[in-house]
C-alpha cells in the first residue's frame, strides 16, 4: 500500500482464452542490442512445444524456432502474425552448410568465422528420410579452438526453456544445416 492505495501486479484474473496475460510479470535480462542479447530476453520462459507468436512474442512460453523468430521480431519491432516452425526456416533462410553429426562430432571440418558465424542458426534431422525437426543458434566455440566441435555451445529452446547446450548433448545429432541469421552483424 502506497499513499493508500493498493498496488498489485496482474496474475491468474487477467486469464485469456490465449492465456495467461502479458501484464503478468517477469524479469528479463538482455545481454546487449544485438540479436543475441534480444534471445537472451528468453531465459527463464517455460518451453512450450509448437507455442505460437502471440505465447512467444509476450514471454509465456516457446519452442525451438517461435524463440529465434520472436527474437528478431522483437529486435526490429516488428509484429510477428506468422507462425514459423523448423521445416519452414530451414526453406527460407540461406543454407551456409550441410553435414552430419554423431555423437556431437561434425564429419565435416568447420571453423568459427569462416564457415558460420556465432549467431547463425543449426538446424537438424535425426532421421535420413525424416524433416527438420529442432533448432538453435550457435553461440560459443567454448575451447577457443576456432573448429566446430563437441564441446561447443548451441542455445536452444525445447523440450524446456532456453537454454545453453554443449553439441555433444546429442541434440543436434543427425543431417545437419547451418542457416545464416540474418540479423547477425
Amino acid at each position: 500500500m502506497a499513499n493508500g492505495k493498493v498496488v498489485r501486479s496482474s496474475g491468474l484474473k487477467e486469464e485469456t482464452n490465449k492465456g495467461l496475460s502479458p501484464k503478468v510479470f517477469r524479469v528479463s535480462y538482455m545481454l546487449d542490442k544485438s540479436y543475441i542479447g534480444y534471445l537472451t530476453t528468453f531465459f527463464n520462459v517455460p518451453g512450450i512445444f509448437g507455442s505460437m507468436p502471440y505465447q512467444s512474442r509476450n514471454y509465456i512460453g516457446v519452442d525451438c524456432a517461435d524463440v529465434l523468430v520472436a527474437t528478431s521480431k522483437e529486435m526490429n519491432h516488428e509484429k510477428n502474425t506468422k507462425n514459423y516452425n523448423v521445416v519452414m526456416l530451414v526453406d527460407k533462410l540461406k543454407v551456409k552448410k550441410k553435414f552430419k553429426i554423431k555423437n556431437g562430432k561434425p564429419n565435416k571440418k568447420l571453423r568459427w568465422g569462416k564457415d558460420f558465424k556465432k549467431g547463425d542458426f543449426i538446424a537438424v534431422k535425426y532421421r535420413e528420410n525424416g524433416r527438420y525437426a529442432h533448432i538453435g543458434m550457435l553461440y560459443g566455440d567454448e575451447n577457443s579452438d576456432g573448429i566446430l566441435d563437441k564441446k561447443d555451445s548451441i542455445l536452444n529452446a525445447g523440450p524446456n526453456a532456453l537454454h545453453v547446450s554443449l553439441l555433444t548433448s546429442g541434440a543436434f545429432d543427425g543431417t545437419v544445416v547451418i542457416l545464416e541469421n540474418k540479423d547477425i552483424k
